[in-house]
């Protein structure tokens, strides 16, 4: 009994990283649009 709780708690723990990892990536890819939205801003400015 002692073995299924510990196993299941390793697959929840290993589930919780799982979306964190997800979740961070996701985090990342959004700070890049936004940069990349913030150099063509500028890119548009200096040109004009």
């Amino acid at each position: 009994m002692a073995e299924a709780v510990k196993a299941e708690e390793r697959v929840r723990t290993a589930k919780d990283v799982e979306v964190a990892e997800r979740d961070k990536r996701i985090e990342i890819i959004e700070a890049q649009k936004a940069i990349e939205r913030q150099v063509t801003g500028i890119k548009v400015m200096a040109g004009a």
